[in-house]
């Protein structure tokens, strides 16, 4: 049965996030915790809450901070990040194994199994909830003891979806990821969201060199021309994305 909840965690923060619920008659699902990326809330995953349980799965889709139903950030948080202070990333880090936690602890999820076959919790970031996802284990010295212990319990798996290159310490591609540069922040934002959903065409002899990748919009293609006008309101937040992630 899908939920809307909101955890509430440390220092006052809350996060909301929708819920699948727990599989009927079984004691060894798996709960996957998908995370979004730039500009699109959670409520794009919901659609896979519907077959979930017919895949043994539970599935969790949580609001990042900014995003509709969570704590925005403070004006002091937004400029730790903009001056890329370690301290935003960790409590970024921190914030996440708390989500965790809260869900391993209150949600009476099956834990991972000794194998990791079943039960357990999979942790799905897209895009750049990619980065968030390596922020959640980047330094093992901000989280507490009983939180590493809970972690140790539950989390079995880290997923990457389709995650920005820098995340991964590749350098950002020189060209303009929109295609044509835009004239107008109005403009740009219009782009974005076909360019955030399409398909690229690839070049059949590839050296590995992602420079050499047209990242333009030019297949014709993006699942965002597909979509309602009520999904497409849902699923955009891009007031979040101009706050946070763009200054980084």
């Amino acid at each position: 049965m899908l939920t809307s909840n909101t955890a509430q965690l440390s220092n006052g923060v809350q996060l909301f996030y929708t819920d699948s619920g727990s599989v009927a008659n079984s004691s060894d699902y798996t709960t996957v915790i998908f995370v979004h990326g730039t500009g699109i809330n959670g409520h794009v995953f919901e659609i896979l809450h519907r077959v979930a349980a017919s895949r043994n799965l539970r599935t969790i889709s949580v609001n990042r901070r900014d995003y509709p139903g969570s704590t925005p950030f403070t004006d002091q948080d937004l400029v730790d990040v903009k001056n890329g202070k370690q301290g935003s990333i960790d409590s970024y880090a921190v914030l996440m194994v708390d989500f965790i936690c809260y869900v391993a602890d209150n949600l009476q999820i099956p834990p991972a199994s000794v194998d990791h076959s079943s039960g357990g919790i999979a942790l799905v970031g897209w895009s750049h909830g990619g980065a968030v996802a390596l922020w959640t284990l980047s330094n093992p010295e901000v989280v507490s003891c009983p939180q590493i212990a809970t972690l140790e319990k539950f989390l079995k798996t880290v997923i990457m979806y389709d995650s920005a290159v820098q995340s991964l310490g590749f350098p950002v591609p020189k060209a303009e990821p929109v295609g044509d540069e835009p004239k107008s922040t109005e403009e740009y934002f219009q782009k974005l969201p076909l360019w955030l959903t399409c398909y690229f065409d690839h070049p059949v002899d590839w050296n590995g060199d992602v420079n050499l990748l047209d990242r333009r919009f030019t297949s014709g293609k993006a699942t965002w021309n597909i979509l309602s006008e009520e999904e497409k309101a849902s699923f955009a937040t891009w007031q979040a994305m101009n706050r946070f992630e763009l200054p980084m």
